[in-house]
Parts: C-alpha cells; sequence; structure tokens
C-alpha cells in the first residue's frame, strides 16, 4: 500500500470512488482511524447517501464481500465523529475540576470543551482521523438496534487497511477506535470489528 500527493491510496485492492461533496476542509494532521458501521444494506445505498447536501461520511468503505472503496482523500477532513466523549473520564484521569464541569452536562457541551483540546488529550476527531465504513444494515430489536455481523471478509480487509494506513502514517494503535468509543453513538456499532 502507498499514498499518492494528493492522499489517495495507490494498491490494486482498494478501488479510488471519490465524493468530492463529503469534503469539509482540510487535515493537518492525522492521530487515529475511528471504525464505522453503515446502517445501510449495501455499498450502492451508503453511495447513495454520500450525493446528498453537505453528507456525513468516511474515507473508506468496506463492502460486505470485502472489497475496499477510497471515498475521500486522508487529507480531506470529512464529517464522521460526531460529538465527543470525554477522554480523561473514559480513562479515568480526569482533574476534579473537570469532573465538575463534566457531572451534568449535555452532550453539545461536552462536545465543545473537549474539541478544544489539544491532541492527544482528547481522542481523535472530524479535523484529525481517517473514517472507515463497513456496510451492515441495522437490526431493529425489542432491546434496541444493533448492526448486521461483520463478515469474515471484512474483518479480513479492515485488519489489512488499518495495518497498512499505521505503517504509511505512522500512528500508535492505540488511537484506532469503534465509533462508539469516542463519540455518543450506538453502543453495538463496529461491536463485531477485529484487526491487530
Amino acid at each position: 500500500m502507498q499514498l499518492d500527493a494528493e492522499g489517495w491510496v495507490v494498491d490494486p485492492k482498494v478501488t479510488k470512488s471519490p465524493f468530492p461533496n463529503l469534503k469539509h476542509g482540510t487535515m493537518a494532521a492525522i492521530h487515529g482511524i475511528i471504525v464505522h458501521q453503515t446502517g445501510s444494506p449495501s455499498r450502492d445505498a451508503t453511495f447513495n447517501s454520500y450525493r446528498g447536501a453537505a453528507p456525513n461520511g468516511a474515507h473508506f468503505l468496506i463492502d460486505k464481500n470485502g472489497d475496499v472503496y477510497q471515498t475521500a482523500s486522508v487529507t480531506w477532513k470529512l464529517w464522521h465523529v460526531g460529538k465527543l466523549r470525554p477522554r480523561c473520564l473514559v480513562q479515568h484521569s480526569c482533574p476534579a475540576t473537570e469532573m465538575k464541569l463534566i457531572t451534568g452536562w449535555r452532550v453539545a457541551q461536552v462536545h465543545e470543551v473537549e474539541r478544544q483540546k489539544a491532541f492527544p488529550d482528547r481522542f481523535p476527531m472530524n479535523d484529525d482521523s481517517i473514517g472507515i465504513e463497513i456496510v451492515s444494515d441495522n437490526i431493529i430489536e425489542p432491546k434496541g438496534t444493533t448492526f448486521e455481523p461483520m463478515t469474515p471478509e471484512q474483518n479480513a480487509a479492515l485488519d489489512w487497511m488499518i495495518a497498512g494506513l499505521k505503517a504509511l502514517l505512522r500512528f500508535p494503535a492505540i488511537e484506532i477506535y469503534r465509533h462508539p468509543d469516542v463519540s455518543f453513538k450506538n453502543v453495538h456499532e463496529a461491536e463485531t470489528a477485529t484487526w491487530h
């Protein structure tokens, strides 16, 4: 796997499928990877959502058969993370003064505090992370919404993508997250995703 000068992966395993309207600025640095699930039944359904006005989306999409599509340059800032969780709360390292502020705050207020922090005092966010989407539909259950389990082909492709991006961009393995680890999202998203 290689990257060209414009941030596109050059590898026969990756199909370049640009969606310019996903771009919401540029990234000056990349500090991590966020793994998502689409909540849609197919690659085409996801691509249709990317054609909308000001869409959310990720840099890569992995189809059910393991095919990988790059939908955005890794230099583009995309909307894929959402409102940040407090990293210090998740890691049990918040100073007492910040704990008082976090307790009882709304999600938007917590996010505003977090996004003002410099990395690594906060999780990677839209400004400095790559998103990888996995095609899988929602499953509506009495206890809430979950996702179709990832296929073995998807997990193999995800593992390969993460290993390649880590080697190219040189960031630590600890900065690779499932979406709900860093943001206030469905706790089941990407729970069947595996990588080394």
